[in-house]
């Protein structure tokens, strides 16, 4: 896994590492992402801009002439691009010349966002002659309009990596590689071991983000459900020609010349989704209105709406304010209850203080009755119990023990004997 995970055709990989890896031998490591503009500038015809996405993408800054030597286009070119367009006051829209069966995931997310900054100033469309498939797709879906001609290859929405493992080949040479790691999972699937099932399941775990950050790119372009994309056209398979409009993936089957004449003309290009520029631009040679999909306001029309948006915003203020008024007097109210709800806390277990300690004095005259009575009792767990069991012995206690009835018989037992013998629990009743 050299070079990471792709979103393209094996060509496209193959044309790629085979580009990179001659770049890297002739002018070395330190050559590429150098953040030069090589460029020698847009490519314009008029107010259009023409910008070619085509052969392998790959994240590498590249020399725009060695790159399209070896049929390859570098996502740091596109940036540029597409942030020169934005600049460019002389340019009012942009056309991508598409054929690319894709490339390299890394880079592609940071290219789409450059695009949709382009794209949300001036109308952009994509036409595809041959191929918009994988990370060339992730790119031209971001366009007001795609057009495909009759036997154009569109789609593959899906990511793919391989692990290759050198490690016979190495063992056959008589070298017998070792991969050591601190961290359990670093740097799994290291191309000098087999790939275990904890490397597998880590690398299929990136592929499974990206695929979906894919899918979550093409349903937000293409104005359509996330469950729509994810259960049809994302699989990963390409659709042809008129497969690709049925499935939602373009927004016209055309010849190139019947795009560049109605682009040039300024005619309508039909659109299914809902991307787009808020407002038309006009030709800065011509003062003209151009159009993005079907929408076309003029100056009046522009200004009521603007005036009717700002209507909204005073009212959308209003609300949030009172919004926010309730959520105080709701945090308000909530502090006044978490106070109360403590304060009835610390009563409650006061409560519950004074209960055990009026349970204890219960249960020591509970047993002293008892004891007296020479009755065992099973001593009860409740207040309420222990309070009925009190009651009960207490009228045995004075049915058996009747009001001077004690002491009378304890003075004549000590006059006649001379000593105290009193069972242990009349001396501490009787006095």
């Amino acid at each position: 896994m050299k070079y990471g995970i792709w979103a393209g055709t094996e060509e496209a990989v193959a044309t790629a590492v085979e580009a990179l890896e001659r770049y890297k031998a002739q002018y070395g490591a330190a050559a590429d992402d150098t953040g030069e503009a090589f460029s020698g500038g847009l490519n314009k015809l008029g107010n259009t801009a023409f910008i070619n996405v085509k052969g392998a993408l790959v994240n590498a800054d590249l020399p725009d002439a060695f790159a399209s030597a070896f049929g390859i286009t570098t996502y740091p070119s596109l940036q540029r691009q597409f942030a020169a367009a934005l600049a460019d006051e002389e340019v009012g829209r942009v056309v991508l010349d598409v054929d690319s069966g894709g490339g390299q995931v890394k880079g592609v997310a940071a290219t789409v966002e450059y695009l949709k900054a382009l794209a949300a100033a001036k109308p952009v469309a994509a036409y595809v002659g041959d191929m918009m498939a994988s990370a060339a797709y992730w790119i031209g879906a971001q366009a007001h309009t795609v057009s495909a001609s009759p036997t154009a290859t569109v789609g593959s929405v899906g990511v793919i990596a391989v692990h290759i493992s050198a490690k016979e080949r190495l063992e056959g040479e008589g070298l017998k590689p070792t991969v050591l790691r601190a961290g359990s999972s670093k740097h799994l699937g290291h191309e000098l071991e087999d790939l275990s099932e904890a490397a597998r399941a880590d690398l299929q775990r990136g592929l499974d983000f990206y695929h979906k950050a894919f899918m979550q790119s093409v349903a937000d372009a293409r104005g359509l459900p996330y469950a729509v994309v994810s259960g049809g056209v994302g699989d990963g398979r390409v659709f042809y020609g008129q497969e690709a409009l049925e499935a939602g993936l373009v927004d016209s089957i055309q010849t190139f010349s019947q795009f560049s004449q109605a682009w040039q003309s300024g005619a309508v290009l039909p659109s299914t989704h809902h991307g787009g520029p808020t407002a038309a631009a006009a030709s800065p040679e011509t003062g003209a209105q151009t159009t993005n999909g079907d929408f076309s306001m003029n100056l009046e029309e522009a200004l009521a709406k603007i005036a009717e948006l700002e209507g909204g915003q005073e009212a959308g203020k209003a609300a949030l304010a009172a919004a926010e008024a309730r959520a105080l007097a709701a945090e308000t109210d909530k502090a006044q209850l978490e106070a109360a709800n403590k304060a009835l806390s610390a009563a409650l277990a006061e409560a519950d203080a004074d209960k055990d300690s009026f349970a204890a004095v219960l249960k020591r005259n509970i047993e002293t009755k008892a004891a007296a009575l020479n009755t065992a009792v099973l001593m009860p767990e409740t207040l309420a119990d222990l309070q009925k069991m009190n009651a009960q012995l207490d009228e045995k206690f004075q049915a058996a023990f009747p009001a001077g009835g004690v002491a009378a018989v304890s003075a004549g037992a000590a006059a006649g004997a001379g000593a105290d013998d009193r069972p242990s629990w009349a001396k501490n009743i009787v006095r």
